[in-house]
């Protein structure tokens, strides 16, 4: 797993990030600030690149 930009990033507890997966969270539009939120209970599979450059809110469906 890559990451870039973690003092951006919130993980939250029981979340599951799988192989090869990139996660970033970079104010490159200027927006402050930046926020990649991964909440409780997530997961994310194989091979995903999620870039935050203002808000990204993930939450569990169930």
């Amino acid at each position: 797993m890559s990451i870039d930009g973690s003092e951006n990033i919130r993980i939250g507890n029981r979340v599951y990030v799988a192989y090869k997966t990139w996660l970033a969270a970079l104010p490159h539009t200027g927006e402050v600030p930046c926020l990649l939120e991964l909440q409780d209970g997530v997961t994310i599979g194989h091979f995903n690149h999620i870039y935050a450059t203002k808000k990204i809110i993930l939450e569990k469906m169930y």
